[in-house]
């Protein structure tokens, strides 16, 4: 895992993923599916955060996350329940094809989550 991380570094994303999913309440298996994690990854996630160490991919992931959640912060004026609601409420956008965007992300991977991500830092520039 050569992502030029350092230590620090890893560490916050292994912290951003593990509130995201805490504060989105996503269930155990959704989480490992979004964030890309085996079960021994997961269970380590939980058992020993700062012991964690994310692929290439896994950091990506976490950095479409990180873009999606803080958009919807800046939209939602700092309101985490409505952030958490949004991930989880039946869409009627074009994007997620009227799916919660929770599903959506797990149906579609990286290419969903940047399309998120991109689509929702579009609103809060416009």
């Amino acid at each position: 895992m050569n992502h030029g991380l350092t230590i620090p570094e890893q560490q916050a994303f292994v912290r951003a993923a593990h509130r995201l999913i805490d504060v989105w309440q996503i269930a155990d298996r959704e989480s490992m599916l979004l964030l890309g994690l085996t079960r021994d990854e997961w269970l380590s996630l939980n058992a020993d955060p700062s012991s964690c160490c994310f692929s290439d991919e896994q950091i990506f992931r976490v950095s479409a996350l990180i873009g999606v959640h803080a958009a919807l912060m800046v939209i939602y004026s700092g309101d985490v329940s409505r952030v958490a609601r949004w991930i989880m409420a039946e869409n009627s956008g074009t994007i997620t094809q009227g799916r919660k965007p929770l599903i959506a992300m797990l149906e579609e991977g990286v290419p969903m989550m940047n399309r998120l991500r991109a689509y929702l830092e579009a609103e809060v520039a416009s």
